[in-house]
């Protein structure tokens, strides 16, 4: 690590007496402190090769790197540390420690967090360090920070920032299409029953309502069979849309796959909550739209389940996919709350759009 690296080379290349005679800035690297109160190691020849060694390494690695003395003094700073963070040279070069950190926390979107850090480590001066920054701006730093040392005592501290913000960015995509349908952005079937389940956890810790809404688009297989596939995308996004406008932002909405959607309501006060949640998605689900410049009335179908202390996941969402079976059954564009002795005797009723 090149932390590991930069440790190394400012152990071997200086052993400080005195309070200066580290370099301050980008290129800025003395041999010698003002007053002479700095002993190095080895002879000039050796020093001269092991300073333009730290420089290079300094000036050539991809991560911005300070170094403080004990106290936090601001003692040493590669070119690619001032431009990462946007810290102006004279301030950096006035080792102004509270100046630059000021500046550094109007960046962040946890300023308290970080400085806690740098505390926690000015406090423990051995220990080492490494934590994620994020920044207002999306951007996402490592922090890594080791002690310096020089013959076995902690003079000072060495900070170095790496950005891996597009990394960051490709890793939330890729954890982002795990969990979401392609097509609508929704919650997946697998994130859904995951909320789910945790809902559930919690109910039972901390007992609460719990509502899931499966939702079946009626005649689906027609708008799919007259308009092909682009309209049946065209028709589910705009469904999703209108589900969305049904909803809090507590609650999960989910498209299952096919025209099957499902919504896991959380802290209803009762079985009413379902109900008007229901009610407003037929109203708004039935609105006519244009698909492809065709008129089309869609509808859906509405079942409701509501939890129950020793119900798992799988069974909650099955007994309210039955409940829209019955809605189905009874004549679509309507919701059905579960009922167990009256459903399960029910067989099943096809499916309007499954593909």
């Amino acid at each position: 690590m090149i932390l590991d690296v930069l440790c190394g080379l400012l152990l071997g290349a200086v052993t400080m007496v005195g309070d200066s005679g580290v370099p301050t800035g980008p290129g800025e690297y003395p041999t010698q402190s003002a007053g002479g109160e700095s002993a190095f190691i080895g002879d000039g020849a050796d020093l001269r090769e092991a300073l333009s060694l730290l420089a290079a390494t300094l000036e050539a690695t991809a991560d911005g790197i300070l170094v403080v003395d004990e106290i936090g003094r601001i003692r040493m700073f590669n070119a690619q540390f001032a431009e990462m963070w946007g810290i102006p040279e004279d301030v950096l070069a006035a080792e102004d420690d509270d100046a630059a950190l000021r500046f550094v926390l109007d960046q962040l979107t946890d300023p308290e967090g970080f400085l806690a850090k740098v505390r926690e480590l000015y406090a423990t001066p051995s220990a080492e360090s490494f934590d994620v920054l994020r920044f207002k701006d999306d951007r996402v730093f490592e922090r890594y920070s080791k002690p310096q040392r020089v013959d076995g005592r902690v003079v000072g501290r060495v900070w170095s920032f790496r950005d891996v913000s597009e990394r960051a960015r490709l890793e939330e995509e890729l954890h982002h299409q795990a969990f979401h349908d392609p097509l609508t952005g929704l919650a997946n079937k697998i994130l859904f029953v995951d909320r789910v389940e945790h809902a559930l956890a919690r109910a039972r810790r901390s007992p609460g309502e719990l509502a899931v809404l499966f939702m079946d688009l009626d005649n689906f297989k027609v708008v799919n069979d007259t308009l092909g596939h682009a309209g049946g995308d065209a028709l589910l996004v705009a469904v999703s849309n209108r589900l969305l406008g049904c909803v809090r932002g507590a609650d999960t909405l989910a498209r299952l796959g096919g025209d099957e959607f499902a919504l896991l309501l959380e802290d209803a006060s009762s079985h009413v909550d379902a109900v008007d949640v229901a009610q407003r998605i037929l109203a708004a689900v039935r609105q006519p739209l244009k698909i492809l410049e065709t008129d089309v009335a869609p509808s859906v179908s509405v079942g409701i389940a509501l939890s129950d202390p020793d119900v798992r996941a799988a069974e909650f969402i099955a007994n309210a996919d039955l409940a829209m079976y019955e809605a189905k059954r009874r004549g679509r564009g309507r919701y059905e709350v579960f009922d167990n002795a009256r459903q399960q005797a029910r067989p099943e009723a096809p499916r309007d759009g499954d593909r």
